[in-house]
């Protein structure tokens, strides 16, 4: 017996402030056999300044699921270091960005902990973004202030 499969498709359409344009399309096919849910996507770029295809297959996570977590950022908006403290779980790295998504600077934490400081005096005044990626593999945004 042969099962005709749902497939979606999601289009992206970037443009960037000096001028790069770039188009993504994803198919994405859900496949199901048992208690197995999972789906099957391809992902095909064109003029894109990264690379231009992938693909990926998602299945349910074994254990856990979504991390919950109480994050805090110290003091917002900050002139010198940006103080962060996460409950229920450690902070593995850093990374802040800028508005348009250029990385401004980067700290890997040799053995994480639950709070953690970068120094953020050498970068320009303005709306930034930081990312904290968890000892779970989890990445959490944010955004402060650098005056």
């Amino acid at each position: 017996m042969m099962k005709k499969l749902q497939r979606k498709m999601y289009v992206t359409v970037a443009f960037s402030l000096i001028g790069i344009f770039s188009l993504s399309a994803q198919t994405s096919t859900p496949h199901a056999s048992g208690a197995d849910k999972h789906d099957h996507g391809v992902a095909k770029g064109m003029s894109s300044p990264i690379d231009d295809s992938f693909s990926w297959h998602n299945g349910p996570q074994i254990e856990g699921g979504k991390e919950d977590i109480t994050l805090s950022l110290s003091p917002n908006p900050t002139s010198n270091n940006i103080n962060m403290r996460m409950s229920n779980s450690h902070i593995k790295s850093v990374v802040v960005y800028n508005l348009e998504g250029k990385k401004l600077l980067g700290v890997l934490y040799d053995v994480p902990g639950h709070a953690a400081s970068v120094d953020v005096s050498n970068l320009k005044k303005g709306l930034l973004i930081i990312q904290m990626e968890t000892d779970k593999g989890k990445i959490h945004t944010r955004r402060f202030f650098k005056k």
